[in-house]
This record gives C-alpha cells, structure tokens and sequence, in this order.
C-alpha cells in the first residue's frame, strides 16, 4: 500500500510540474497540425451513428494512417482524450489560469509521460530499490531535449511515453498470459504512435532469442560446486539443489518451466498479435481494409522524401540525397545530454557489462576469475533489456536513406532509456547507507558467492591497517562517501541549473563537451529548429509594437517559413493579437501592410531572401537562449555566458525586408544572364 502511495505521489507530482512548464513552452513547428487533426476527429466524434461509421466520413475526419505523409493516428487519440478531459476541468474556475487552451491541447499526452515515469519507477524499485527508481525518474526529467519533447502535443511525447509502458511491463521474469496481453496494449500504443515505434519490437525479440538460444546443459551447471563442498556441511545448499525449479543461465536454456504454460516465442508471439491488433483498433482508416491499409501504411512511411527537411551536421548540409554519417546518433548524444549525465551511464555500462567481457576476452577472464555456468540475476536480465532498447533505435536511425530532419528529435526515445541507465549509474556511485540485502535463490551458486564474498570480506578485514576513528566512525571511509554524494548532488544540480537557465528554449541545448551553444555553433551545428524561440518576451515585443492604432488598421506581421496553421492556434488563443501570414501562405503578393519580418535562425531554414536580410539590415529585435531574469544576473553573466550571445530568432523591419527581396531578384536575374 505504502508503494502505491508513493508512486501515485509521483505521478501527480510530475504531471503538476509539467502542466506549470508546459505553459511556458511556446507552440512548436508540428503543434498546430497536430491540433488540426485533434478538432476533426472531435468534430467526427459528434456524428452520428451512421453517418460517423461511414467510409467517407472516416477518411474525411482521420487524416492519418494512409493519407499524407501516413502519421498513425494513435497519438491523435491520446491528445483528443485529453483534451476532452482537460475541458471537463477547465470548467472549474479556480482551475482555468492552469488549463489554458493551449494546455487542454498538451494535457493527455503529459498525463500519459506522468503514468510512464510513474511504472518506470514500479518496475526499477521492484528489481532494484527505491533510490533508483528516484534517480532514474529525476535522470529523465533533467535531460532538457527530452524534457521539452515530451511537453509538445505530436507523436513525439506520445511514442516516447507508450514505449517506456511497453518496456516497464514487459514480462521478462515471469510470463504470463495476461501479462502478454498487457504489455501487447502498449506496444500497439507505441505502433500507433508513429512509424518508427514498430522498431520497439526489435529489442523485445533479441532478449527472447538470448534467453532461448542453447549453450549450457541443464545438468551440468552444478558439477563443479557439488564435487568440492560435500553435502553434510551444507546442508542447506543440497537442500536447495534438489529443488525441481531450475534456475535461468548467461544465454542458457535453463528459464523455469513453471512458470512457462508455453514456449518463450509463443509469449511473444501473443505480445505481437495483441499490439497488432491495437494498431488496426486505434487506426480506423484502415478497418475496412486492415492488410491493404497496413501496406499503404507502410510504403508511406518508407518513401517520404516530400517531407524531409535538410540539416547541418559539422558544417556540413545533409539531405535525403546526402545521407548523414554513421556515427551521427552518437555525436549528438555525446554533446546534447548533459556531461556529467554520460559519466554515469558509462559508470553504469562498466558495472554491469565487466562480467560478460569475460566471453569474449580470454585474458580477461582468467583474470578476474569468471565462471562461465554464473548466473545472471534479475538486475542483470533487466539492464540489458534496457540497454537494448537504447542501442537498436541509435544504430537504426544511423542507417542511410532515412530522414535527416531534425537531429535528435527522430531518436528522441532513446534518451529516455539513456534516463534509466543514467539513474542506475548514479545509484551505483551514491552510497549505500547499510550493505544489501541477500537475495533469497534457488540456486547454489548464488550462495556460495555469498560465502566467497564474506570469506574474502573477513580477510581483507584482518589485513586491513589501523584508520583514524572519530565518533562519526572511520574517516578515510567517511570522507569517501561523503565524496561520492557531493558528486551525484552536483551533478543533479548543474542538470537541473540547465532546465532553469534555458527555458523554454530546452532543445536549444548542449552541452560542455563541445563548448555549449557557442561551441556547436562554431562547430557547424544548427542551435534552434522547432520554433520554440517564439516565447512570451517575444510574443509581448510583437503584440506591442504591431499593435493596430486608430488611425492605422492594417499592420501584419510576416513570418518566414513557419506552419500557417500553428499561426492560426497562435491567434486562436490569443497568444498574437496582431494579423499574422507565413511567407509561403502569402504567395508572392506581399505589400506595405506588413510592419515586421520575423525569422527563425536555423541555418537548414534560410532563404537567399534571410541571409541577405541578415548580412546588409540590422534587426528591431534580437532573441537568445532563455528568458530575461531579473535574479542572479551576475551569475548568469558569469557562468552562462556561452549562449548569451546564440541568436536563435530576428525579427527586422519590413522595409529592409523589401530591399532585401529586391536585391534577390536582381541577383537572380543576373544569375541566369550568367
């Protein structure tokens, strides 16, 4: 009773933290379609019975599946369900300042991110502890690009949430039926979230084949220990090696029978066709023709090259065409989580890998004494799937011909398993405040470890030379934990420092590694993206000096490539109250009535139009990382003057805009007189 209190504690926590943030957090470039498609299918939700079940009425309402770019509509669902029930409360006074429309929008799939932190956090204390299943929550909070991802109402937030649900409640040590079918729920969540969620499969079928591939014997794993400890010694350890239940073995075939009704494959076989038949269930374009519909699906996804949108790696443009490195997923990770972040992973790599290093390397074994018929325990089947589920989507995404857009958004769930290991990295180096506790096994080996550990603990007691003691006990040991703490508190708080200083600009981060914002620019790297830059001091600077006057009606506000139909939501809430256009929506027939040009500084983005706009006129109004912050401005000059100078929007007059589309034609004509 005591856990569910705590994580329901947690879940509300998380969700209130986020609603607060997610205020902040401007309109993103896929926000307004997302929330176009929200309106119909609530719009369809009115229907009738009849007519809602109709062909044309469903591929009218459901632009999903296999219609343009075929973005599954799963995550339609959750941010309609959402917004349904955000309504619901918003008609309680004293809770309309916290749901704003703009947050009614975001509110199912931050409560959704809220649930999957609240089961990541069940599943680590149940095979861990509580403490790391606090760090491993608290890890995937302060990594800032997932932080803010997960606050936008795309597919994004909802693929990252239902495939962190479909690991935490994947059976992996016991199977069961309806276990099979619960798990298959959420990876048919993931399916319908977006296309490159049907690669979640993927990490879930090689712990299968490592736990059925054959290697050791059934019989011959307890040869070596019953011939050198003789049974009336250790009564306790025959006892326990006459047990029927046998135990699960490094890559054996040794899983307990008891607990499987039916084969390893056949649980996951189950798993698949459940989360089959979600997806077919949460796309209904495709119910009529589900096999034809799951093809279109497919090759829409497959041939996208419409919809992909170059990007600057090292100075470099990658497109379609030019595909990026191999080792693109790794750069970015390296330089957009924080620094002291990837210490701990590494820390928690080390740890749980050094044993099976011993397979592959010879000299390695012999040194540390491995034994080949060890156990793995629960901890270990855990962090490997873990680490499965990080490692494929970052060698997928690194292979050719897939988009380029966008960088660490198209492998942002990633970063959330990277989250979990960060948190049993940092539980590693935290110190324990009394030893752990022995797990009770089946297993002989396991109990002759424990004998091995005291003996050797005995003796290098009896060798150990004489310390200093105090009251508060030993002080080389003292100070040693008392070390490893103050290096886990700074490294939460430098993360948690980032998320402060850079909202709501989150995904403009980077991190020491490579010198900050500052560094990635300079190393060719694009410092903003997603339109996030349009913040309130932003929007505050527009709203008064566009404003309409009495004796001057017609002031607009131009905006350079930027989705009209988040411009329209962005005037819909009340956020822009002058008129707004993007410059592909006003088809070339622009005029005097424009007041202001405002551009977004992505590098990929620009236009001959921008850049000589850029280099001959002077910006009325320049936008860096973060916000204005009256507190600590000398500390803020001091320590975070990297991204200080990062201009990430501009916005200039739109006479200079003018001169500047002139001298783009004429250098145009002049180019093909050439």
């Amino acid at each position: 009773m005591k856990l569910w209190f705590l994580e329901i504690v947690l879940i509300l926590s998380v969700f209130f933290l986020l609603l607060k943030t997610s205020e902040v957090l401007p309109l993103t470039w896929d926000e307004g379609d997302s929330f176009a498609r929200v309106d119909s299918i609530l719009k369809w939700s009115t229907l009738s019975f009849q007519t809602k079940f109709s062909e044309e009425s469903i591929l009218q309402h459901w632009p999903h599946t296999i219609c343009r770019e075929g973005h599954p509509a799963g995550y339609s669902i959750v941010i309609a369900l959402g917004k349904s029930l955000a309504d619901h409360f918003r008609r309680i006074s004293c809770l309309q300042p916290v749901l704003s429309e703009k947050v009614s929008y975001r509110f199912g799939p931050l409560l959704l991110f809220s649930f999957a932190l609240g089961a990541v956090f069940y599943r680590i204390q149940k095979i861990f502890d509580k403490q790391t299943g606090f760090f491993c929550v608290l890890s995937i909070l302060c990594i800032p690009r997932l932080f803010a991802i997960c606050q936008i109402a795309t597919c994004d937030s909802v693929l990252i949430s239902s495939w962190l649900l479909a690991w935490a409640f994947f059976p992996f040590d016991r199977f069961l039926i309806r276990k099979d079918i619960f798990c298959g729920f959420w990876l048919g969540l993931t399916f319908s979230a977006k296309f490159s969620g049907w690669i979640a499969v993927i990490p879930f079928a090689i712990y299968i084949l490592g736990r059925s591939v054959k290697k050791f014997a059934s019989g011959e794993s307890f040869s070596n220990e019953k011939t050198c400890i003789q049974k009336e010694n250790c009564p306790e350890i025959h006892r326990i090696s006459q047990k029927k239940q046998e135990p699960f073995y490094l890559w054996g075939k040794n899983f307990s029978f008891h607990y499987l009704p039916i084969s390893l494959w056949g649980h996951f076989l189950l798993i698949c066709i459940t989360a089959l038949g979600v997806f077919i269930l949460f796309n209904p374009p495709i119910w009529r023709h589900p096999l034809s519909g799951i093809q279109t699906f497919f090759q829409l996804n497959i041939t996208r090259s419409d919809f992909n949108i170059p990007v600057y790696f090292f100075g470099q443009l990658y497109s379609p065409s030019r595909p990026l490195p191999w080792f693109n997923t790794i750069v970015w990770t390296g330089i957009t989580v924080p620094a002291g972040f990837l210490i701990l992973a590494f820390w928690s790599l080390c740890y749980y890998l050094k044993p099976f290093c011993c397979i592959f390397s010879p000299k390695f074994r012999n040194r540390v004494q491995y034994n080949e018929n060890r156990l793995v325990s629960e901890k270990e089947q855990c962090f490997f799937l873990i680490l499965l589920n990080f490692v494929v989507l970052i060698i997928v995404r690194a292979f050719p011909g897939l988009p380029v857009h966008d960088g660490v958004r198209l492998f942002i769930p990633a970063f959330a398993f990277l989250g979990i290991l960060i948190g049993i990295g940092a539980s590693l180096v935290w110190p324990k405040k009394s030893c752990q506790k022995i797990e009770t096994s089946s297993s002989v080996s396991k109990s002759l470890n424990f004998m091995l550990i005291r003996r050797t603990m005995q003796l290098k007691l009896k060798k150990a030379k004489p310390v200093i003691q105090t009251k508060f006990g030993d002080v080389r040991s003292w100070g040693f934990l008392l070390t490893r703490q103050l290096l886990i508190v700074t490294i939460f708080i430098i993360s948690l420092s980032h998320l402060y200083y850079y909202s709501p600009q989150w995904l403009s981060f980077y991190n020491l590694i490579i010198g900050g914002p500052q560094g990635a620019q300079k190393a060719g790297f694009e410092t903003t993206y997603y339109w996030d830059a349009l913040d309130k001091d932003v929007l505050q600077w527009i709203n008064q000096n566009a404003k309409s006057t009495e004796f001057d009606s017609s002031k607009k506000v131009l905006f350079g490539s930027f989705s009209s139909q988040t411009l329209y939501y962005y005037r819909k809430f009340g956020l822009i109250q002058p008129d707004c256009q993007t410059i592909s929506s006003a088809h070339q027939r622009i005029s005097g009535e424009y007041s202001f040009y405002v551009l977004q500084r992505r590098a990929s983005g620009l236009t001959l139009i921008d850049l000589l706009l850029m280099r001959n006129a002077k910006p009325v109004y320049i936008k860096t990382i973060g916000q204005k912050r009256n507190a600590f401005s000398n500390l803020d000059n001091l320590i975070f003057r990297t991204y200080r100078n990062i201009r990430i929007l501009e916005i200039y007059s739109f006479d200079d805009f003018q001169k500047a589309v002139y001298l783009s034609k004429r250098l145009e004509q002049e180019k093909t007189k050439n």
